[in-house]
């Protein structure tokens, strides 16, 4: 099942469409899949038809990663029927899958399976019916076909997803490159690092820790800023929703275990979530759980300036705290080197811890 923001689920019936195309791949009735609804908007209304060469899961969109299922060939590179079944494979991954799956990762698995689909039809097969490690094995040797690491995940889940799909495959083993006879290229080894490089770090970063002491006071305001614009956000979204203002989609991931392990224990003491905040168990379910809350729709934060730095999101903070937490773990490699500057050591992991109490 795709993973993603799936609020609109109930205003398009996704289980009726869910059936709908799963009942016309499994019975290969191809003329009347070629105009289903494969992707909808938040309102409902159609994106993406099968018959289309790109999809757009746009609703789905996790960050800034890409959304678009493209199966575009040059001419003749694969068959019809193996492009159906590519289509029919991405469905499967998308809607019918017992895993999670952020739209990227679909799009990785859809893309390997489309080299495949490529060889396959270059040696005069025309379906992924009947697969084998056997006739795979016969590509690699044939030279049409050198699969990599990433490409076996999304063949192995091919048996997974056999009740879904209109072929059947034969992988009665998982597949790997060793079994398949494809050489692993060697891990790259990597000299000895010279210790003027080392040298040149130390003096480096020591200069940092020294800059950042300077800026101290401002530097555990702008922390102790970001630790207070958070617990806010987190709680006007715990508002909004329990008080029916926004969907769970706007606030959980639905793949966080401690978010499903929430929802079953707001069921299990027969709690409501929109309850108007007036449940005490509610809360306390809350603080048994803690599921994490998704910050896409959170309130602008003000940016914040420190030294000739300018800091646009809490974002850019925690890992400007990591970065400095870096420095004072190398520099403590060389605690004989740094002893005289161990108090702008122990501020700067300060600092980093105080980011995330």
């Amino acid at each position: 099942m795709l993973d993603g923001n799936f609020q609109h689920n109930q205003n398009i019936g996704l289980n009726d469409v869910k059936s709908r195309l799963l009942y016309l791949v499994t019975e290969e009735l191809w003329n009347e899949l070629e105009e289903e609804v494969v992707s909808f908007n938040f309102g409902g209304q159609p994106i993406s038809i099968f018959a289309e060469d790109v999809w757009d899961f746009n609703p789905y969109r996790v960050g800034t990663e890409y959304t678009t299922l493209n199966f575009k060939f040059s001419d003749n590179d694969v068959t019809p029927s193996l492009l159906i079944e590519l289509k029919s494979i991405a469905l499967a991954f998308i809607y019918h899958s017992q895993y999670a799956y952020r739209i990227n990762s679909v799009i990785s698995k859809i893309n390997s399976l489309k080299r495949l689909a490529i060889s396959l039809t270059k040696n005069g097969v025309e379906t992924f019916d009947g697969l084998t490690v056997d006739s795979i094995k016969k590509l690699v040797k044939k030279g049409g076909y050198l699969p990599r690491e990433v490409d076996l995940a999304p063949l192995n889940s091919l048996n997974d997803l056999s009740d879904y799909l209109p072929f059947k495959t034969n992988f009665i083993e998982k597949l790997t490159l060793k079994k398949l006879k494809v050489l692993q290229p060697d891990k790259e080894q990597h000299p000895v690092i010279p210790l003027r490089i080392y040298l040149s770090a130390l003096d480096k970063y020591t200069k940092k820790v020294q800059y950042w002491y300077t800026h101290k006071e401002q530097l555990e305001q702008v922390i102790q800023d970001v630790i207070d614009y958070e617990h806010e956000q987190v709680r006007r979204m715990l508002r909004k929703l329990r008080h029916g203002e926004c969907g769970v989609g706007q606030v959980f991931n639905n793949s966080d275990n401690k978010y499903q392990r929430f929802i079953q224990e707001l069921n299990r003491c027969q709690v409501p979530m929109v309850d108007y905040e007036e449940n005490t168990a509610w809360d306390s379910v809350w603080s048994d759980t803690q599921p994490a809350v998704r910050t896409d729709f959170f309130e602008s934060f003000t940016p914040k300036t420190i030294g000739g730095d300018t800091f646009n999101s809490p974002h850019q903070i925690k890992s400007f705290c990591r970065n400095l937490d870096t420095i004072c773990r190398y520099l403590a490699l060389f605690q004989n080197t740094v002893v005289t500057r161990k108090p702008r050591l122990i501020f700067a992991v300060y600092l980093a811890w105080r980011c995330f109490p």
